[in-house]
């Protein structure tokens, strides 16, 4: 049997029926695609990102810049005498008592203030307890 013999036999909803399903084949395989090359597109980027953040500097050095920091060498008398290290030493005077708030409020009067509520007030609207 062969092709032509198989379209004849199938009726037309079966016919619909699976042009539907090539149509929704193709356009699934359209999707894949594209969704791949983005895929690749996001990797490459990424790549890139990584290479410039992590890789290798283009920035290159000049020798004079370097010459810059060689200055003391330049400069220093071999010949001089090192100089002597003196070490200082102090002895640190700790507080004995604990000066702060408390020696400040010592010499004030204590005032109690006792707020007392009537019966009624005392009872709870809500709970009545």
């Amino acid at each position: 049997m062969n092709n032509s013999n198989v379209d004849n036999q199938l009726d037309d909803v079966t016919k619909n029926l699976i042009m539907n399903m090539e149509k929704e084949l193709e356009s699934k395989d359209k999707e894949i695609d594209d969704l791949k090359k983005e895929l690749e597109f996001l990797k490459s980027q990424l790549i890139n990102k990584n290479k410039k953040l992590f890789g290798k500097s283009s920035e290159q050095v000049d020798s004079n810049q370097i010459s810059l920091f060689n200055e003391a060498e330049k400069e220093s008398d071999l010949k001089k005498a090192e100089p002597t290290l003196e070490e200082i030493t102090y002895t640190r005077n700790k507080p004995t008592k604990n000066t702060g708030k408390k020696d400040n409020l010592s010499n004030l009067e204590i005032v109690t203030i006792e707020h007392k509520l009537t019966d009624e007030e005392a009872i709870c609207e809500d709970c009545h307890s």
